[in-house]
């Protein structure tokens, strides 16, 4: 599977988003057949944020676990519909 974006460029990438931005601190992953590249301050925490609720979803998606009860838990709908009070 190849990237739509180059291993190559994506320092370049994440650098021209922060001066475009003026985001202080970012840090970007790519990973294609088996080769990942890891560019600006991942060896600096900070905070993610909400950003991880992807996470496991695409991994119960990928597992094939994805059910009506899981969509629900995973929408945080807690299982209510819309249309309920």
């Amino acid at each position: 599977m190849a990237s739509a974006i180059p291993h190559e460029r994506l320092a370049e990438i994440v650098r021209s988003a922060q001066a475009r931005t003026g985001v202080p601190c970012a840090a970007a992953a790519l990973h294609v057949d088996g080769s990942t590249t890891l560019v600006g301050s991942h060896e600096r925490p900070f905070r993610i944020a909400s950003i991880t609720k992807s996470f496991p979803a695409t991994a119960v998606l990928l597992a094939g676990l994805l059910d009506e009860r899981g969509r629900a838990l995973l929408s945080h709908t807690a299982g209510y519909r819309p249309e309920r009070a």
